[in-house]
């Protein structure tokens, strides 16, 4: 009955989602212990270039949360107008809820929830170019999002060589792509240039800024940390199933679907790697990785059959959920 309602209603769909963000989010929101620990901003503090004028205020955490449904919603929005799958629709902002906020120390503004956004709008118009060749406009609006949230949190540089990889998949080779998307990219970095050159006069603080955004060398291990290492071996085996499941069951006339759900297997890829390559974001990035997450396992959990096994999978999600929770505030 409630699987049942939530297919057919998109508002009481988001309330649910809305609902579940909320429980999870309490103890960070009526917090007084302080989010996040002073090493752990001032390891991120070093690579941005913006989070040194953030006031630390709670009204921050709040705004977090708002933008982390935001993005819940854009994701169902997404689905609607580029078809990733009917019976996904649900599922999708649920999956992309429970994955962005299953880690308690994310709980609060880094900046990840408006990159998590800013992806989501470059997403839309990714998509849009696609059908409405030659789609220049879309394609360096898509492209000028990208880079403006690489601007926000470090290791969504990594996603701008997502822009390539669309190029090739959804449209027909045009050098203008290419051109356009080099200067959709290009144009943040200028601002942030040329802004630096009005208040400083010296462009070299700039391009020491932009050094910062770049890979800081070997990983952290997370074997210190077991209910983070237990929540993603967990995560890595929901993916490994569905993708196993999946990758072979299209037939020609899911064409389209197809190339979008390559899109976001290349962002899955792309964001591991920052995760992997930005030790001191870690699984900061988790609301980032968060939405190829969702789309990957909700294309497993909508399909008919082995019942069991999917029962097996919503069991071992909440268990990790509620293990992280409990380690953290018990």
């Amino acid at each position: 009955m409630l699987a049942g309602s939530l297919k057919r209603n998109t508002f009481f769909a988001l309330s649910v989602c809305f609902l579940l963000l909320f429980v999870l989010w309490i103890p960070s929101l009526f917090s007084l212990a302080e989010i996040p620990p002073a090493e752990t901003y001032q390891q991120m503090q070093a690579h941005s270039l913006w989070m040194g004028l953030l006031p630390g205020t709670k009204i921050w955490t709040f705004m977090a949360f708002i933008l982390t449904f935001i993005s819940a919603a854009s994701l169902l929005v997404l689905n609607n107008r580029h078809l990733f799958h009917p019976a996904n629709e649900f599922l999708l902002p649920l999956l992309y809820v429970l994955f962005s906020s299953a880690i308690p120390a994310t709980q609060w503004f880094s900046g990840i929830q408006a990159v998590a956004l800013l992806n989501f709008i470059g997403l839309h118009f990714l998509f849009a170019s696609h059908q409405r060749l030659p789609g220049l406009a879309e394609l360096f609006i898509a492209s000028f999002c990208f880079s403006l949230a690489s601007l926000c949190f470090p290791p969504a540089l990594l996603l701008l060589l997502l822009l390539p990889v669309a190029i090739i998949v959804l449209r027909a080779f045009a050098w203008r792509d290419w051109v356009i998307s080099f200067f959709g990219a290009l144009t943040p970095y200028a601002y942030v240039l040329f802004y630096y050159w009005m208040t400083t006069k010296d462009t070299a603080i700039a391009r020491e800024s932009f050094l910062t955004l770049l890979p800081q060398g070997l990983p952290e291990t997370l074997s210190g940390n077991m209910p983070l290492f237990v929540f993603f071996a967990g995560t890595a085996f929901l993916l490994f199933l569905s993708l196993t499941h999946t990758l072979t069951k299209y037939s020609a006339n899911k064409i389209k679907i197809l190339h979008i759900r390559t899109i976001f297997r290349w962002m899955l890829l792309l964001v591991t790697a920052g995760i992997i390559f930005y030790p001191s974001c870690n699984y900061q990035a988790m609301p980032l990785l968060a939405a190829p997450v969702a789309v990957i396992t909700a294309n497993y959990l909508a399909q008919p059959g082995r019942r069991k096994m999917k029962i097996f999978c919503w069991l071992l999600l909440w268990g990790m959920v509620i293990y992280l929770h409990i380690a953290e505030f018990l």
